[in-house]
């Protein structure tokens, strides 16, 4: 049964939202690529499947992403630009340096 069903809410509070996550996660960058306007980290839980606007820091593209999937410890997403272009160039240098065995 799920919270809600369970008659427990989940909502961020002045103690347990994103911005306090972050701090004490030393995810202070998640804070920085924050692009909604209308609303701020504090309204939302670590958890939140709510998909929100964010801005990359590296090359400033804008993406869609769920916090709870920006936020998670394994393979948290990130700037799906940025993300394109390192795993093509980590594909390619690994291409190139087995090449270079040879």
């Amino acid at each position: 049964m799920c919270n809600k069903c369970n008659g427990v809410e989940r909502r961020p509070t002045a103690t347990n939202n994103l911005q306090v996550w972050c701090g004490e996660n030393g995810r202070e960058d998640l804070l920085e690529e924050w692009a909604h306007v209308d609303k701020a980290p504090q309204d939302f839980l670590r958890g939140s499947a709510a998909k929100v606007p964010w801005e990359c820091g590296t090359c400033g593209w804008e993406w869609d992403a769920k916090v709870s999937d920006h936020t998670k410890s394994v393979s948290p997403t990130g700037c799906p630009t940025c993300h394109h272009w390192k795993s093509s160039r980590v594909a390619r240098d690994s291409a190139v340096a087995s090449r270079a065995q040879y």
